[in-house]
């Protein structure tokens, strides 16, 4: 990653009584450096996650039912982690590689995945093989929480995060 310091704003929506999930992703964006800012806005409550320009939108509804879903959604290969973190570092990753590569860069990941889509599926998640953007996102997790991946696909996860 970047050694520049970035500094990332970070919108939960929902409401304040939810602090079981908004106190874990606000520790989780404090060590991130990421300032999070709460508001209400009902017009995205459909919404998971979406990166607007330099801030990181997050349904907190969403996420909670998410996260308490997290270690079934590992255990069916859909995650690549079954942390409860898994989903806050995940859309804080696409944050971070959107900043490093541009928006350019960033909306051509939605292509297919490069390397063999089943052999993604085993060694990362389902969700890892749907395109290239969510392939790095959920390898990033992973290490994150301490998995060891192959070399296949550390280098195409370097290749992607390097792409300019």
């Amino acid at each position: 990653m970047s050694s520049l310091p970035l500094l990332i704003s970070l919108i939960l929506l929902g409401q304040p009584s939810e602090m079981d999930a908004l106190s874990r992703a606000t520790d989780l964006a404090k060590s991130y450096n990421i300032t999070v800012i709460m508001v209400d806005t009902p017009e995205l409550w459909t919404t998971k996650a979406l990166v607007v320009e330099n801030q990181l939108l997050i349904n907190v509804k969403r996420f909670r039912s998410a996260v308490a879903s997290q270690a079934n959604a590992r255990s069916l290969n859909w995650s690549s982690t079954a942390d409860p973190d898994h989903i806050i570092l995940h859309e804080i990753f696409h944050f971070l590689h959107y900043r490093k590569v541009g928006r350019d860069i960033y909306d051509h990941l939605n292509r297919p995945v490069a390397i063999n889509r089943d052999y993604v599926c085993t060694m990362v998640g389902n969700y890892a093989a749907t395109n290239e953007g969510e392939y790095v996102a959920e390898v990033y997790v992973g290490l994150q929480i301490g998995v060891v991946y192959t070399d296949d696909i550390m280098n195409h996860y370097r290749a992607l995060w390097n792409e300019h």
